[in-house]
């Protein structure tokens, strides 16, 4: 089972990858170490002087490494959607609703 790009699912996935999500990592110890983790490593960047066209790749590699995770964190929740889906669907069955 995949999601519609256009149905009821896809909309509440959006939904929740957006505000939802950005209020529950506000909150999470995880994210929150691991967003203090990537500043001090940024930090140590500026111990190198990096020329302008040198910033611009790390720029560059940083914004696709970053790109590519957000791109398999949607991939996974959306299989994990699609999981409870697929769960709710065979409970019901079972259950005979």
């Amino acid at each position: 089972m995949e999601l519609k790009k256009d149905g009821l699912s896809e909309i509440i996935a959006e939904h929740r990858m957006g505000k939802k999500l950005d209020e529950a990592v506000r909150t999470d110890n995880d994210y929150q170490e691991a967003l203090v983790q990537q500043q001090e490593v940024f930090d140590k960047l500026d111990v190198f002087e990096l020329t302008v066209n040198q910033k611009k790749v790390v720029d560059q590699v940083i914004s696709v490494n970053n790109h590519v995770g957000a791109m398999y964190g949607e991939a996974a929740y959306r299989v994990g959607m699609e999981d409870g889906i697929r769960l709710q669907s065979e409970l019901q069955e079972i259950m005979g609703f």
